[in-house]
């Protein structure tokens, strides 16, 4: 057997190998065949990082894609399977004869019935942590899934011509706007017609990249406000021409809002809400603290406190739940 070991002459191309290289072999001239290995590496001539890497090479078999996947069946089959008890007729047990033979195969019998009551407590753990080792399975999978769909979803994004950059008054470029938030955009500027004249109050949250791309379809001046809270929001004298909650999901007081619109937005002016529970394509679906609700329910709400309906409707591309809506203050 060779035993090969890092040498410290052979890095430079000559000299002889030093001792740390050994044949292990009865009957062999290991003076003879350590010449024949120093005069190969001489020929071959190999540099010093060469020799270096070849030292830390290790030839051990590699694990099988098979042998690196937990099978809860095969581990549950294995477990649970008895081991077969011992044949009492073969020639090992030959001095077993008669009564012998069966009074062995009995005791065997209750030995083995004796074990499994005694290991059952660890046989309830074994199965434990094989479901604990299944939820892990399950949960890397999905995460697994969720990121390889993230990551396909922002190249998408980045590079897909669908998606467009937008771009703030001032011309600076901001984060690309997927497509349904674009959509989304042109359906309320679609909606309002021509924009009400005075000042808007836009409340973005995570949607700035919304607020974006309506305050370059409106040609009047517009506060941005990121308060979590309706009820801080100082309005203008004569009030705002129209409000834009393009994150409603994450207002805490969001059942005031109503009240507050009305308190704040000018005569015929108009509220713009958007609902985002996240666009269907993506895989993470965004936390909120309200759930939109029932259109009939958010018409009836709107209509309670004043407020007269112009569009309710769920926004292509989007989750179920997510919703666009445009309502007008009465006069």
């Amino acid at each position: 057997m060779i035993d090969p070991r890092r040498e410290s002459a052979s890095s430079t191309g000559s000299g002889s190998v030093d001792q740390g290289f050994h044949i292990y072999a009865p009957g062999v001239d290991s003076s003879a065949v350590q010449r024949r290995v120093e005069e190969r590496l001489r020929r071959v001539g190999l540099s010093a990082d060469e020799v270096d890497r070849v030292a830390r090479l290790t030839l051990a078999p590699a694990a099988t894609a098979s042998e690196l996947v937990f099978s809860a069946a095969a581990a549950i089959e294995s477990f649970e399977r008895p081991v077969p008890p011992p044949d009492f007729g073969s020639a090992k047990y030959r001095r077993l004869r008669g009564p012998l033979r069966s009074l062995a195969q009995e005791l065997y019998s209750i030995f083995a019935r004796l074990h499994e009551r005694m290991m059952q407590n660890r046989a309830q753990a074994f199965h434990k942590v094989v479901q604990g080792m299944l939820s892990l399975q399950r949960s890397q999978a999905a995460l697994r899934t969720e990121i390889e769909a993230a990551v396909d979803l922002a190249a998408r994004a980045a590079r897909g011509p669908a998606s467009s950059a937008t771009v703030d008054r001032a011309g600076a470029a901001q984060a690309p706007l997927l497509p349904e938030h674009e959509a989304a955009c042109l359906q309320f500027l679609e909606v309002l017609g021509d924009p009400p004249e005075g000042p808007w109050l836009i409340l973005s949250g995570r949607n700035s990249g919304m607020r974006l791309r309506l305050s370059k379809g409106i040609p009047a001046d517009f506060q941005e406000m990121n308060a979590e809270s309706l009820q801080l929001q100082p309005g203008p004298e004569g009030g705002f021409a129209c409000i834009a909650l393009l994150d409603a999901g994450n207002y805490r007081d969001l059942p005031l809002l109503a009240a507050q619109a009305r308190r704040l937005l000018k005569r015929d002016g108009a509220l713009l809400l958007f609902f985002d529970e996240g666009v269907s394509a993506a895989p993470f679906v965004p936390r909120s603290q309200w759930l939109c609700p029932a259109p009939a329910n958010l018409v009836a709400y709107m209509e309670l406190h004043g407020l007269e309906r112009r569009h309710v409707a769920a926004p292509a591309g989007f989750r179920t739940g997510s919703l666009s809506a445009v309502f007008c203050r009465r006069s």
